[in-house]
């Protein structure tokens, strides 16, 4: 199994925040901390409340499990 997989697994299970790097579709990276509230396993998106940790902004996002 995917590690990343298995922390968002982890993450669902105990309702912890989790850290990731996020390539966004013009291929910069971007930190966040999450707090997943749904997950679409047919088109591997996760919806979760993040947190831009270089804007200190918190926003909901769709965010594609490939590009973590």
């Amino acid at each position: 199994m995917n590690s990343i997989y298995r922390d968002i697994f982890k993450a669902v299970h105990e309702g912890k925040w989790l850290s990731i790097e996020y390539k966004n579709q013009e291929d910069k990276v971007t930190k966040y901390w999450i707090g997943i509230k749904n997950i679409d396993p047919v088109r591997k998106i996760l919806i979760v409340d993040g947190l831009h940790l270089s804007q200190y902004s918190l926003c909901e996002l769709n965010i594609y499990i490939d590009s973590i």
